[in-house]
């Protein structure tokens, strides 16, 4: 029994599984607290727990499912062919917006931080908080931050995002699909361009571009604020 509950396919099957169950739940409640992303993360966390399932041989067992993750990040490229025209028409506004949403995130990180008391590496550790994991711990390696602690908060973000962004922001009257899915890829990155890729081609679109973007901006301009920002409290 311990054989099969440590295999690679069962470990693969419960993470579908589980994943499939909550979006169930989600898809016949529609209440945003039901968020697959979160419920499945929680429910596989009960399970693993549970069944005692060693985190390392959960890891190395959804290897292949970490590889079809990188594949549907690449199919992203696919709607922002299809939605080239309007990128085309709009990349002045797409620029100043996207610059201005990664500069507002890096710095407001960067003052919420100092205000609560956080260490200098802490500090560092949240800056690529919005960024794609990928380049976020590249990101906080290259700034002397802590990488376990930004690949945990750029998740978290990402799932806070996937919740509560698309209810957020029709509160604020924002209903067109080039305005939602920039600022949920800017905001929540991958998690947050998953939720509204089923919105429309277009939502999706504008997620995968901002991911790219953002991910761009914040690997330039970090560094400089990073420096700035230090020197200033200092």
């Amino acid at each position: 029994m311990e054989e099969i509950i440590n295999s690679s396919l069962f470990v693969i099957a419960i993470t579908i599984g589980a994943y499939y169950l909550c979006d169930l739940l989600y898809k016949r409640f529609k209440y945003p607290l039901l968020n697959p992303v979160l419920i499945s993360i929680l429910l596989l966390i009960f399970t693993i727990d549970c069944l005692d399932i060693d985190v390392e041989t959960y890891n190395k067992g959804t290897g292949i499912l970490r590889i079809l993750l990188d594949a549907s990040v690449v199919a992203l490229a696919f709607p922002l062919y299809q939605q080239w025209p309007v990128i085309r028409a709009n990349y002045k506004k797409i620029l100043l917006c996207m610059f201005t949403g990664s500069f507002t995130g890096i710095v407001s990180v960067l003052a919420f931080s100092w205000l609560f008391g956080a260490s200098e590496k802490v500090i560092i550790s949240l800056v690529p908080k919005s960024v794609t994991t990928p380049i976020a711990i590249k990101v906080s390696e290259s700034l002397g931050g802590i990488p376990p602690l930004t690949a945990a908060v750029v998740v978290t973000v990402g799932i806070f995002g996937s919740v509560v962004g698309v209810q957020f922001l029709k509160l604020m009257k924002i209903t067109k699909p080039e305005s939602i899915g920039l600022a949920m890829g800017t905001a929540a990155h991958g998690l947050g361009t998953a939720t509204v890729t089923k919105m429309g081609e277009r939502h999706s679109a504008m997620g995968g571009l901002a991911i790219a973007i953002n991910g761009l901006i914040t690997a330039l301009i970090s560094p400089y604020l990073v420096e700035w920002f230090l020197t200033l409290v200092k």
